[in-house]
């Protein structure tokens, strides 16, 4: 006998007074087996004293399942990257207003055929089969979208029966249906490679209509998972992983976080830094040790506190600035940049806050209300420029003229508007044309005064009476026709009208009109010798009486003198009788 003790099978050791590598707390019944996961430990080996396993990265307690102050861990969904952090070539990103069904604070919108995001992804530390996941919202159905799926490393390799050679992974494309909020499985079934970068190209193929990319998720498949994670949870563990695949947030589920914990130690090393902005978190929290939301300043958004949310920019301690921005010039999913608060216009805004009309558009606002949109200059085709708020039109091509374009330039003529055309006017002659405007609708061309009926000849001058017109001798530069005085007719003005006589005859007045007492309805001029009736009064009164009134219709002579009232005058018989030589003369009176 050599003294040496005989150990139980957990300790070692001359006296049996150490446990055994992987065993702790020598007792009588000897030592207890360290419990250090693979996944969460650095060595399956522990303290042989206290039990406590040597910790991966951001882990502590005796079996390393808990998440230190300040570290995280990112969940069984394993890599996550955000759509608005892409490498984007049309797709702009968007802060909506309600960012609850988005994975991070905004998402990238896709507009137009072409647009394209490039994802770059870091496979994690375990060379085993991932699926590629998206995570979108749309409003309607997107046509064709392509997906392209490239690694950076080419060596070869293989995850169990599946071998990998060269760059090019996977392709596909889809039509993304209308959804809120949606996932979709681009690529479920890859082998990559650890530490390898998998590139997700995502690209607007056709029939676009406006979707969002939240995020591209790298998740390994489930059948991935050994025991060192599940712990041989048949039930507890295949839950957790179906909610991962499509919840947002931390796990909802208390039982699910040992598995989040136990992954991130696999695929990961370790827990990460939450990294919470210094500004924009708050320093009294730590993150959320299953998610790695940090607690954020008002209106102050994203894992870390970095960004603003809608509407809103300049990260501070207390919280972000509202942007002013006019609601109907921005765009409603992105009013503004969220780092400098420029307001990101509508294409038919422009102006600081969005509030004026592009070239090419108006809007009238009335009391203020700024929510009235710019719409197209209504310029019939001819102009794309107005005033912004009147809408007058400026700048009128086409040879049109007008608030609006409307019509036809002087020596053009046509319909204008709705963006009819202008034609030059034809009228060339120098001989009484109007130079060479017409009429802007008919193109008929036009006289001057003076001047009628417009030919290859020229214009014919108007041959206007001076008598019959009263000196005007413009006519209808059409027929002709001249503006006769009352009484007076003719193309020309060159006749008495039918009751009128003695067309020139006359001073100051063109034609007479015929007195027949109804008995006749015309007249003529008769040439009859005339000679004057005067009375001088030189020697007497020549039968010349005065009255003073009429009885029974017979002139009676006055009863007395220094009578008051009418006056009239009896003529002596030398007037009286058939006079007919008198027609139309003057009779003057001078009394003195």
């Amino acid at each position: 006998m050599d003294g040496t003790c005989t150990c139980k099978a957990s300790v070692e050791g001359d006296k049996c007074t150490v446990c055994k590598d992987g065993f702790f707390n020598l007792a009588r019944d000897g030592c207890e087996p360290c419990v250090c996961s693979s996944a969460t430990t650095s060595s399956l080996l522990c303290n042989k004293e206290t039990g406590q396993c040597g910790c991966k990265r951001g882990f502590y307690g005796g079996d390393c399942e808990q998440v230190l102050p300040s570290f995280y861990v990112p969940g069984l969904e394993g890599i996550i990257y955000e759509g608005e952090d892409a490498q984007l070539m049309g797709p702009k990103p968007v802060s909506p207003i309600d960012s609850s069904m988005l994975s991070g604070s905004a998402c990238a919108q896709f507009e137009a055929v072409g647009d394209k995001a490039t994802i770059r992804l870091q496979v994690p530390l375990q060379t085993i089969r991932y699926r590629l996941r998206m995570r979108y919202s749309a409003d309607a159905n997107t046509g064709n979208i392509d997906f392209d799926v490239t690694r950076l490393g080419n060596s070869n390799y293989s995850c169990a029966s599946i071998s990998i050679s060269g760059q090019n992974l996977f392709e596909n494309h889809f039509t993304l249906t209308s959804t809120a909020a949606d996932d979709i499985d681009v690529a479920p079934d890859l082998c990559l490679e650890a530490n390898d970068t998998v590139i997700l190209t995502v690209t607007q193929a056709g029939a676009p209509s406006d979707w969002c990319l939240d995020a591209a998720l790298l998740m390994p498949l489930q059948s991935e998972f050994g025991s060192d994670v599940t712990n041989n949870d048949i039930f507890g563990f295949p839950g957790c992983y179906i909610d991962r695949l499509t919840e947002l947030g931390p796990p909802s589920n208390p039982t699910c976080e040992p598995f989040a914990v136990r992954a991130s130690g696999w695929l990961f090393g370790g827990a990460f830094e939450c990294n919470c902005d210094s500004v924009g978190a708050s320093n009294s929290y730590p993150c959320d040790p299953l998610s790695g939301e940090c607690v954020c300043a008002d209106s102050v958004i994203g894992r870390t506190c970095s960004a603003c949310g809608y509407n809103s920019f300049n990260v501070t301690s207390s919280g972000c600035q509202a942007c002013d921005c006019v609601e109907a010039g921005t765009n409603p999913s992105r009013p503004c940049d969220s780092t400098t608060g420029e307001c990101l216009c509508k294409n038919n805004f422009t102006g600081g806050r969005c509030h004026l009309c592009k070239s090419g558009f108006k809007r009238e606002v009335v009391n203020g209300n700024e929510s009235i949109p710019c719409v197209p200059c209504e310029c019939n085709g001819h102009s794309f420029d107005c005033h912004p708020i009147t809408g007058v039109c400026m700048n009128c091509s086409n040879n049109t003229v007008g608030n609006f374009c409307e019509e036809c330039e002087d020596g053009f003529f046509g319909d204008a508007s709705s963006g009819g055309s202008c034609q030059a006017c034809m009228c060339y002659h120098p001989v009484g044309s109007n130079g060479i405007v017409c009429d802007k609708v008919s193109g008929n061309c036009g006289c001057r005064d003076g001047y009628f009926n417009l030919t290859l000849n020229g214009c014919s001058a108007c041959a206007c009476s001076s008598v019959g017109t009263g000196g005007n001798l413009t006519c209808d530069k059409v027929t002709g026709q001249c503006d006769c005085v009352h009484g007076v007719t003719g193309v020309t003005c060159d006749r008495c009208q039918k009751g009128f006589y003695g067309y020139g005859r006359f001073s100051g007045i063109a034609c007479r009109k015929c007195f027949c007492n109804e008995h006749a309805d015309g007249c003529s001029l008769r040439e009859i010798p005339t000679s004057a009736i005067t009375s001088t009064f030189d020697v007497d009164n020549e039968g010349w009486t005065t009255i003073f009134d009429f009885s029974n219709g017979e002139v009676r002579h006055p009863a007395g003198s220094n009578r008051q009232g009418f006056l009239f005058f009896a003529a002596p018989p030398k007037y009286l009788g058939n006079q007919l030589a008198s027609y139309g003369q003057l009779f003057t009176l001078d009394l003195v």
